[in-house]
């Protein structure tokens, strides 16, 4: 999971970006605003001294910051926009966006929070929001996001939902341009099976040839590799294959 956080209206204001990598990547991209400033009641940070570049933190169970970078546009807004992305359908990765919007909103005075999959405008959350038995409801809606069906963001706008001051959830998504898309992957995935086996005639000529034209060392690399990628052996036992196979490698090149 990673975040990015933009000076709100980067397109006619400074950015400020910060890049943080948060325990996973790959999957959906979310937004989310920050208010001007770090709410009062909450945050100890002085606003007169505060500056994203040194004083920005997230716990480092949920993130750490990796990266960041100062761009040249002009303009001083103080607003900015966190990017999140995640693993689609990983509850950990869920459970870990939903902490850190919690995090932002206590200490930094998020108000706006925005997903992909949904269209644009505000997330209806009504149905939800309406039953009255709070347990039962977060207990139903972390087996939702268990099983996948919503997701980290949904789940805490659904457990906050009516409260004073809780941020809001929007919808980001352009609906023609999604379905379109959506039709575009469900006419590709037909042509799954077709091309799994044009893919394996592919492979095992492949591998002939790999025979013929791989060294010794290269061919035992290479399933070692495939062992590992097929989980047959551990992250333990495939690291000093791979220092071994560097260091023949590196006799052979020299010899």
């Amino acid at each position: 999971m990673s975040i990015n956080v933009f000076k709100k209206k980067f397109l006619f204001k400074k950015p400020l970006a910060f890049f943080l990598a948060c325990l996973l990547s790959t999957g959906q991209w979310s937004f989310a605003g920050i208010s001007k400033k770090p709410q009062e009641n909450l945050s100890s940070v002085d606003e007169a001294a505060f500056s994203w570049s040194s004083e920005f933190k997230i716990p480092p169970d949920i993130g750490r910051i990796r990266e960041q970078e100062l761009s040249d546009l002009s303009g001083s807004s103080k607003e900015v926009i966190i990017q999140i992305q995640d693993s689609h359908c990983l509850y950990e990765a869920q459970r870990n966006i939903g902490r850190m919007i919690d995090f932002l909103h206590r200490r930094y005075g998020l108000q706006l929070i925005t997903v992909e999959g949904a269209a644009a405008g505000p997330v209806d959350l009504s149905l939800f929001g309406a039953f009255p038995e709070k347990k039962i409801r977060d207990r139903v809606v972390d087996d939702l996001v268990i099983k996948g069906i919503i997701s980290g963001p949904e789940q805490v706008a659904i457990r906050d939902y009516g409260q004073k001051n809780s941020p809001s959830l929007y919808g980001t998504e352009n609906v023609r341009l999604y379905y379109e898309n959506l039709v575009a992957f469900r006419n590709v995935h037909t042509l799954l099976d077709k091309a799994s086996v044009g893919l394996y005639g592919v492979d095992v000529v492949c591998k002939s040839l790999k025979k013929a034209v791989f060294s010794r060392n290269l061919f035992k690399l290479e399933a070692q590799v495939e062992a590992f990628q097929r989980g047959d052996i551990s992250l333990t036992d495939y690291v000093p294959e791979l220092i071994e196979a560097y260091q023949k490698s590196v006799k052979e090149q020299t010899a």
